[in-house]
């Protein structure tokens, strides 16, 4: 299918932390080799060195502050 057809679905959210985390990689090499494109899956970055699991924000997605965390609308 292409990114046009998927145009006007909800993006799916990647909460991810890169580099080192071998948890992290596992669903990023996932969305890979399955194809997802930046107009089906967005990705965002949490810095777990300075806190940002611990957001309000993030705490909102992910109480227990983990890391790669996926949202699917």
């Amino acid at each position: 299918m292409s990114d046009s057809t998927f145009a006007h679905v909800p993006k799916a959210v990647l909460y991810h932390f890169t580099p080192g985390s071998v948890w992290s990689a596992v669903p990023t090499l996932t969305a890979l080799e399955k194809g997802f494109t930046e107009v089906q899956l967005e990705k965002r970055l949490v810095n777990l060195m300075e806190g940002q699991n611990f957001a309000p924000s993030f705490l909102k997605i992910s109480p227990k502050g983990r890391e790669r965390t996926d949202v699917i609308p």
